[in-house]
């Protein structure tokens, strides 16, 4: 028997994974954006648990978007917040 359009079996669901995506700009600092993190209060809370856990990042602009700077030497760092946070880490050239 097909599904109907009022079926939620036939109803494709998107689920959006937070995302951390991380890009090297040199070979000392890995420039991070988050995306599809949900409502504001949810990034909101992402991004104090960013700021305490990465004291010295920085926010700086690169290509007219908003990036963080931290270390590559907090790479591993990064990935275990991703984990802590339910966060899939993107990894980009």
């Amino acid at each position: 028997m097909p599904n109907l359009p009022n079926d939620p079996k036939s109803v494709s669901t998107r689920v959006r994974v937070p995302t951390v995506v991380a890009r090297a700009i040199d070979d000392e600092h890995l420039a991070v954006r988050f995306a599809q993190v949900g409502d504001r209060n949810r990034f909101n809370l992402i991004l104090q648990r960013f700021r305490f856990d990465f004291v010295l990042a920085e926010c700086q602009e690169l290509e007219r978007l908003t990036w963080w700077i931290i270390g590559s030497s907090q790479r591993s760092e990064l990935v275990e917040f991703c984990r802590r946070n339910g966060m899939r880490l993107v990894e980009k050239r």
